[in-house]
């Protein structure tokens, strides 16, 4: 197999690992951490879909779905370079933004869509979604592992490939 293709599933398997087991980053309403993962916001994207309110909720909408289901596209990106590329870019800058917002460089409001995902409620607590602080008791190892396979996932797409 060739090292683009693997990188490519590589790639999807690490994204879609961080954006549904991991939680990307936490924060605190009235004493209630919120832990703000793609599974946990799954159900939240679906109720938004039943009663989009404006333009706004619809392109919110739009945009989690394809963060959301990015894995996918990079996994998909094993037979043709432009879906790893595409299910890459998301992902690689909602990551930054994230990194930007838990460490103060931009303001909160900038994640404002992402809160969405948010949940003050764990499937399983402690273990679904895994929240584990690498340097900030904001940010989590999700947004790390998002940011690495995106960044995987890019250098896969620019690999020339066979057939």
């Amino acid at each position: 197999m060739e090292k683009g293709k693997v990188l490519s599933l590589i790639s999807g398997i690490i994204t879609l690992t961080a954006s549904f087991l991991f939680t990307l980053f936490t924060y605190s309403i009235a004493d209630n951490t919120h832990y703000v993962s793609g599974l946990l916001g799954i159900n939240r994207v679906i109720h938004m879909m039943y009663a989009p309110y404006t333009i706004f909720h619809i392109l919110s909408i739009i945009v989690l779905l394809i963060f959301l289901f990015s894995g996918v596209l990079q996994i998909l990106g094993f037979k043709y370079r432009s879906f790893t590329f595409l299910g890459s870019v998301l992902p690689l800058f909602f990551s930054i933004i994230i990194l930007l917002g838990v460490f103060g460089l931009i303001s909160v409001q900038y994640l404002g869509a992402l809160y969405i995902l948010g949940s003050d409620q764990p499937i399983i607590d402690g273990i679904i979604p895994l929240h584990i602080s690498i340097i900030n008791p904001n940010d989590s190892l999700g947004v790390y592992l998002l940011l690495g396979s995106s960044v995987i996932a890019i250098i896969s797409s620019l690999i020339k490939r066979e057939g």
